[in-house]
């Protein structure tokens, strides 16, 4: 779960009144970094848990690294689509809310 508090920090850093343009290169760019770095993130948890020492956990990270660059691609592609989902349910939601 502390992996999902450090996406939700940092998007509570972004600053809410953005131009639209503006946003449609942060929100990607943000979600790719958090795929790409997801496995770095995750390896001090799985050291952990494993029992990993100081190399095993670079290992598992640098065995992970071609699962992150994909991770972080399919992230950046997704994250085109969180401006036009966000608006659609900001609409839905203003048009069912009123009945």
């Amino acid at each position: 779960l502390y992996l999902w508090l450090i996406l939700w920090g940092v998007t509570m850093l972004i600053p809410r009144r953005m131009p639209r343009a503006v946003c449609c290169v942060v929100y990607p760019v943000i979600c790719a970094l958090y795929g790409f770095a997801y496995g770095t993130l995750y390896a001090p948890f799985q050291a952990l848990v494993d029992g990993l020492g100081w190399e095993g956990m670079l290992i598992w990270i640098a065995n992970g690294l071609r699962f992150d660059i994909l991770h972080g691609c399919g992230n950046f592609i997704f994250g085109f689509f969180i401006l036009p989902l966000s608006e659609l349910l900001s609409r839905l939601y203003q048009k069912y809310s009123r009945r």
